[in-house]
């Protein structure tokens, strides 16, 4: 067992009478969560190295934190149990860093994506002390996953959230989609409050945005996550609008056509044309579903969400344009989707 837990990291051992209810709750346990980890069970208490030495019993045991850890409740709640095990089968501070050792800990907590997760960035020179802090956090919340690293290897994060690298800063993300939760600028000794500002409801939801730029009179519109409303879904306007990427090779062929495009249109006044990128801006309205880029959507006056699934032609978007708007002028070529 010693060996198994050294080479695991954490392991769930059961202690039961064979054939008990128990048991088979156990083993339905199991079977939802063994993707992550190793279940083992025995039928004498006995040879249990540690811990309760007891039936009926479930026990972790680990090579981080509390080292051993037993289930205090009914062994015959699976949910009870299960809850129990996602929360202590997990360290209390989760690193996301270069250090390899922590990788299979930062794997397993993105994989259990009914895990609300807490990521906390910080300096290199503040890390520690920052962790001595969120510590205390971490405890007294597990049902949280507390994800905790340094700003200086984390740019991808940091820019999912639209941080700074040279601050500290606290997040609140489900990975299942919803709201983001950020605080930055944040003191060190802040991070509680703030945090339990968010368990009480009392912290707004953060949105990722660009500046809005000051000049926005070419035909293509820019659009941010801040003018979004105003520009996209309260304009009382047909808008096409092009989520994109800077680096996507795709995008970049559109570009002159898209600019072609928004020249066709540029008299119109119910016709918008527009572009975000969806990199730099989260997007408000979960009506525009974004899997990859280039997409382009329609917004009709009449408040109808169009996605445009045609050639990335100028003819066809034009007449796509036309077909579904009610300031577009002559008969549409191409055909609505």
């Amino acid at each position: 067992m010693a060996a198994k837990v050294k080479s695991d990291d954490v392991v769930v051992v059961g202690a039961f009478k064979d054939g008990s209810d128990e048991l088979t709750v156990f083993g339905k346990v199991a079977d939802a969560l063994r993707n992550d980890l190793s279940f083992f069970h025995t039928h004498d208490a006995s040879l249990l190295p540690e811990g309760k030495k007891e039936m009926p019993s479930v026990n972790i045991f680990k090579t981080f934190d509390d080292g051993l850890v037993s289930f205090e409740g009914d062994a015959k709640d699976e949910e009870a149990i299960k809850k129990f095990i996602q929360e202590k089968s997990t360290p209390i501070l989760i690193p996301m860093d270069s250090n390899p050792a922590g990788k299979k800990h930062l794997q397993k907590s993105f994989s259990m994506t009914d895990r609300v997760k807490v990521l906390v960035f910080a300096p290199k020179k503040e890390i520690e002390s920052v962790k001595t802090t969120l510590h205390g956090i971490a405890s007294k919340n597990r049902e949280y996953d507390f994800i905790v690293g340094p700003t200086e290897e984390n740019d991808h994060a940091l820019k999912f959230f639209g941080l700074a690298a040279d601050s500290l800063s606290m997040s609140v993300y489900n990975l299942k989609g919803g709201p983001k939760y950020v605080k930055q600028p944040l003191a060190s000794s802040e991070m509680e409050s703030w945090f339990d500002s968010y368990l009480k409801g009392e912290v707004a939801a953060h949105v990722k945005s660009e500046d809005v730029p000051k000049d926005n009179s070419a035909p293509v519109k820019i659009v941010t996550a801040n003018t979004f409303k105003e520009l996209v879904t309260e304009a009382k306007k047909d808008v096409l609008v092009e989520f994109y990427a800077p680096w996507c090779g795709h995008c970049k062929k559109l570009a002159p056509i898209y600019d072609e495009v928004g020249e066709a249109f540029e008299d119109e006044e119910k016709v918008t044309i527009a572009k975000m990128d969806a990199t730099a801006n989260d997007i408000p309205d979960p009506r525009f579903d974004v899997k990859g880029f280039p997409t382009l959507y329609m917004m009709t006056a009449g408040g109808e969400v169009k996605k445009y699934e045609g050639d990335r032609s100028k003819d066809s978007l034009i007449d796509f344009v036309k077909s579904v708007s009610a300031g577009g002028k002559g008969e549409a070529a191409h055909s609505e989707l």
